[in-house]
């Protein structure tokens, strides 16, 4: 009786462990290679492909303490309208190669699509411990958006462009 007893104890603490990783997906990570998918975006030069809407962090760095208040600069030098959505996708460098890092699984909602008129600059501040966690290691990532062109609306005819910047959590 008591081998069941201290099995199932030690079943109960193996499930706690693993259930608690979940909650930090992206946390203590020694080597990105072996945890994380590699990015399927590829190089800096496959992403940044409009080059009528410019895409910054206000900062070069940032203290990892602080991820829920990062600001993106989106500068619109077009005479389209794009759009976007607050949603994003976040990527960290290790070795020169850029790994695609996991969502939470409850995260925010998604939001209504958003509008970049010509001509326009906007500030959008992004929480990345929403989406991510607030127990990202130092080091260099990326931020990826996407954005719309609407050829007919009517049609859903649409050109789909990603845009990233890079900052430092430290």
């Amino acid at each position: 009786m008591k081998k069941w007893i201290v099995l199932m104890a030690f079943i109960l603490v193996i499930l706690a462990g693993c259930s608690q990783q979940k909650d930090r997906p992206n946390a203590d990570v020694e080597d990105y290679a072996q945890e994380y998918p590699v990015s399927a975006y590829g190089t800096e030069e496959n992403l940044n492909t409009l080059t009528d809407v410019k895409l910054a962090a206000d900062r070069k760095g940032y203290p990892s303490s602080d991820l829920g208040r990062i600001t993106l600069i989106m500068e619109n030098y077009s005479q389209k309208e794009y759009r976007y959505a607050e949603y994003f996708e976040l990527e960290v460098e290790e070795d020169g190669i850029w790994y695609q890092l996991t969502q939470l699984a409850d995260t925010p909602e998604p939001s209504k699509d958003l509008y970049l008129a010509p001509g326009q600059e906007k500030r959008l501040e992004q929480d990345i411990s929403a989406y991510y966690g607030n127990d990202l290691p130092p080091g260099r990532y990326r931020l990826i958006k996407s954005f719309y062109w609407f050829v007919h609306e009517r049609d859903w005819d649409y050109k789909q462009y990603n845009l990233s910047c890079e900052f430092e959590l430290q």
